[in-house]
């Protein structure tokens, strides 16, 4: 199913994952809303820097600002980077 929804969708090669909203209900789930992982992190940043280096003519000056905190090293909304992984 991934590689069907990777292929159609476009989203080749990106870190992907299905959440289940249903989780939030079990403590032993908080992990999963609040954590990504280090791979994961490092490709957030690689594609904010890749993403600035390219035309941002028609980017929204806040939307810029986001990729550049994350170029920087901050990690965005309230997340935490998984490094046990």
């Amino acid at each position: 199913m991934w590689e069907f929804i990777a292929h159609w969708q476009g989203l080749e090669n990106k870190p992907l994952r299905l959440l289940n909203y249903e989780d939030m209900l079990y403590p032993q789930h908080a992990g999963s809303f609040t954590k990504i992982s280090k791979e994961t992190w490092g490709w957030l940043q690689d594609e904010a820097k890749k993403q600035l280096n390219g035309d941002v003519s028609h980017v929204h000056d806040s939307v810029k600002a986001h990729w550049q905190s994350i170029a920087d090293g901050n990690v965005p909304f309230g997340y935490t980077v998984d490094i046990e992984e």
